[in-house]
């Protein structure tokens, strides 16, 4: 409940006098009792009125601090909401895997304040085109091992990663994040990891919800299978000749 300003003019004598005159003032205005403090002498006991009162003043606090935590929550499943649908929008107008690619880390270096973001897309039989933002990397690739749980259950995983999955995801010196989030990509079959790194450990925390995580490393993933059949398309055509 939020205090109202004193007025510098009020005084302990001028509230008294208002009191006196207004003695109905408590019953007309019950919400006041649960924030008043009024003594009940009974020498070193205390009554049980007073224990109720306190018990009451307890729960009260408990209860405002509930909602303002469920307040927040809401607040912040409103915004990643909107977040999302500024980045499915910009997907949407992606026409070429480089535009899809920068999109991806544009909006997720910015709208989601994502202090690293890194993209390895997996291609056994070429290098594939150059881009911007990612790097491609054979699935079979050692470097891989250190991520081969995580491609298996196809869940996203969030927190203090090992330095060998750092620098595998992030490339070299990567010690400066302090939490990061790995999202498989895949359709079908796995064919890319998606990194989000953070400089504060307690931003991605083990444990932490990935319900969210999981829709977008699925809407990365709808936006990238399409335009990766592509790029690696005319490459098959060649070897097939």
């Amino acid at each position: 409940m939020s205090q109202a300003q004193p007025d510098p003019s009020w005084s302990a004598e001028a509230v008294a006098a208002y009191l006196a005159e207004h003695p109905d003032f408590l019953q007309n205005h019950p919400e006041l009792l649960g924030d008043l403090i009024i003594p009940h002498p009974t020498g070193s006991a205390i009554s049980l009125i007073e224990r109720q009162v306190q018990v009451l003043r307890e729960k009260q606090a408990a209860t405002e601090r509930q909602l303002r935590q469920l307040i927040e929550v809401a607040r912040d499943n409103d915004r990643l909401a909107e977040r999302m649908h500024k980045l499915a929008l910009a997907l949407l107008d992606c026409a070429t895997l480089g535009e899809v690619i920068g999109a991806v880390h544009d909006n997720l270096s910015g709208a989601f304040e994502a202090d690293r973001v890194a993209l390895l897309l997996f291609d056994d039989r070429v290098s594939g085109p150059t881009l911007e933002n990612a790097r491609w990397l054979s699935a079979r690739s050692p470097e891989l091992a250190e991520f081969e749980n995580i491609l298996k259950s196809r869940k996203p995983i969030c927190g203090r990663l090992t330095t060998a999955q750092l620098g595998g995801l992030f490339g070299p010196e990567p010690s400066a994040l302090g939490s990061a989030v790995v999202i498989p990509l895949a359709e079908t079959e796995p064919f890319g990891l998606l990194g989000i790194g953070s400089r504060d450990a307690e931003r991605f925390q083990h444990g932490m919800g990935i319900t969210f995580l999981q829709q977008l490393g699925r809407l990365v993933s709808h936006a990238l299978s399409r335009h990766l059949e592509q790029a690696q398309a005319p490459q098959a055509g060649r070897e097939a000749d």
